[in-house]
């Protein structure tokens, strides 16, 4: 009992792969004195845990078994929970799918595998009091339950540009063949296209 006086922020990491949580109780967990923290693997048990215990920060993978931390946002907004600071950290940068979680509560997002100080430094600064968020200020977002997460292959997509538009597509096809010639390329078009990502 003698250390839970001490805690001094409680941390709930929903995360299912033992590696990752592995990695963030040896690199940041000792960097952060008076951190109480809770893994969890799945919806259920994380909303319980937001139900019944006061949650500062919350750390959310995307990707998880059998679900998607999209879920889990929806579901807290369904059942009028409190939403503490959320980093989302996630191998999969699609920016819809970043953007979605942003406007579904999330504060923060990290690429997987994290950089451990910078995962520290967003913690520390979503803990200073000038960043808390106040019960009262959840708003009802849209959460997209169009994202489907199954039909995401990691392997080939490209992790920057996600498209419907087919002359980009065509043109995203043909990258691989180019990039393998020692060729100058121009690429042309209107400024803040995005042309740079390419």
């Amino acid at each position: 009992m003698a250390e839970e006086s001490q805690v001094a922020f409680r941390l709930l990491l929903v995360e299912d792969d033992k590696t990752q949580v592995d990695e963030f109780i040896k690199t940041v967990k000792p960097a952060l004195p008076g951190l109480s923290f809770i893994n969890v693997d799945n919806i259920t048990d994380a909303v319980a845990i937001l139900e019944q215990q006061d949650t500062d920060i919350m750390l959310l993978d995307l990707l998880l078994k059998g679900w998607n931390g999209l879920d889990l946002l929806r579901t807290v907004q369904e059942k009028n929970i409190h939403l503490p600071p959320t980093i989302v950290i996630s191998a999969l940068s699609v920016t819809p799918v970043i953007v979605r979680a942003m406007k579904s509560g999330a504060t923060d997002y990290i690429n997987k595998p994290f950089d451990p100080a910078e995962l520290i430094r967003k913690i520390k600064e979503l803990l200073k009091p000038e960043n808390a968020v106040p019960a009262s200020s959840a708003v009802p977002l849209a959460v997209g339950a169009d994202i489907d997460f199954t039909q995401i292959d990691l392997e080939t997509i490209n992790p920057i540009i996600l498209t419907d538009n087919q002359y980009l597509k065509d043109t995203l096809a043909k990258l691989p063949v180019i990039s393998r010639n020692d060729c100058t390329v121009l690429i042309a078009g209107e400024s803040g296209t995005g042309k740079e990502l390419l």
